[in-house]
């Protein structure tokens, strides 16, 4: 089953989350849209054709370089998850150390193709939402895509296999460039990720980021750290 745009939202705002979370993302969705916000009861999120569809990169300064000749987008996905650290002592002249990531990657690529306006206002409300949650909602409504984690510390890892694809990449930073100033604040940087190993994928951006930086020390903090952020993933092969 392929679930309905406002469905998928009113699901996750009204069902999984906690009354703590507060203001429905949803409603921050309305707001982040306002004050031409609608949303197409027939629009579905995944399964669309990406034949017409290019990455949002006219966003940043400097902007990231485009894709590579003679490849093709496969892919378009909202990830939510966790941005990793370390903390070698509870003290203000510690910085965190970065451990990588993990994450759970849901199929959008019906609001690229159909309402980029959507999509990149959902990083936003995502990160809002308790990971867990977002990936229950996902398993219900039948469009977890990938499984993204660090193979280790370096090296980020995109598995599409356990959700019946064939493709994966371990990739490598080829560049990155700081999120907009309009952002989230503390929102990582937008990545452009090339191939290091693995099959059917080459390149891999990370755009519209929504949270995921670190504390700028460790002062007062744990030895290990997991800061929540979503963000949009293209995959291109």
């Amino acid at each position: 089953m392929i679930i309905k745009v406002i469905l998928l939202i009113s699901f996750l705002a009204v069902g999984i989350i906690p009354a703590a979370v507060g203001a429905t993302p949803i409603d921050a969705l309305a707001t982040t849209l306002a004050p031409d916000f609608s949303l197409d009861a027939d629009l579905s999120i995944g399964g669309c054709s990406l034949n017409k569809v290019s990455p949002p990169l006219n966003y940043t300064s400097p902007k990231l370089d485009g894709p590579s000749p003679g490849l093709s987008l496969k892919y378009v996905a909202l990830g939510r998850g966790t941005q990793n650290y370390t903390c070698s002592k509870a003290a203000s002249n510690v910085v965190p150390t970065s451990i990588g990531a993990v994450a759970t990657l849901f199929d959008a690529s019906c609001l690229a193709a159909c309402r980029p306006d959507i999509l990149n206002a959902m990083p936003a409300v995502l990160v809002q939402i308790p990971d867990d949650a977002a990936a229950a909602a996902g398993d219900v409504s039948g469009i977890l895509l990938a499984d993204h984690y660090f193979a280790d510390n370096s090296t980020p890892t995109f598995d599409f296999r356990p959700y019946g694809h064939p493709d994966w990449i371990q990739a490598k930073r080829l560049q990155g460039v700081p999120a907009p100033a309009n952002s989230i604040p503390g929102s990582v940087p937008w990545l452009k990720l090339g191939y290091k190993a693995g099959s059917g994928i080459k390149e891999v951006y990370r755009v519209f980021t929504a949270g995921g930086n670190p504390p700028a020390n460790c002062e007062n903090q744990t030895s290990t750290l997991e800061v929540d952020y979503a963000a949009q993933y293209w995959f291109y092969g």
